[in-house]
């Protein structure tokens, strides 16, 4: 299908980001497209996907043109791109001199 909804019990974490993120984290866009200055509010709600959730959503085809729900009452967005995978940790957790 060209939307889908996550699976129950399935969680993931949203971010609502500028155009120059991933210019400025260096995370890669893998296939699709980066954000545009038209990926502004009031136009169709866009995202970026990790590779993992794509994988996980549409194992046999490209989840670019897609769309996907964010929350069971949220909005629907097309995925315009698919981000290289990230390890994130809680601040708690981080370790290192400052």
């Amino acid at each position: 299908t060209a939307w889908r909804s996550a699976p129950r019990g399935r969680t993931t974490k949203a971010r609502a980001v500028s155009e120059s993120f991933f210019d400025v984290t260096g995370i890669g866009v893998r296939a699709g497209r980066t954000f545009e200055a038209s990926d502004q509010r009031g136009g169709e709600p866009v995202a970026i996907v990790s590779r993992a959730l794509a994988t996980a959503l549409w194992p046999e085809v490209s989840a670019v043109g897609r769309q996907l729900r964010l929350g069971p009452q949220g909005p629907w967005v097309r995925i315009v791109g698919i981000a290289d995978d990230i390890q994130t940790a809680r601040a708690s957790s981080w370790e290192g001199t400052l």
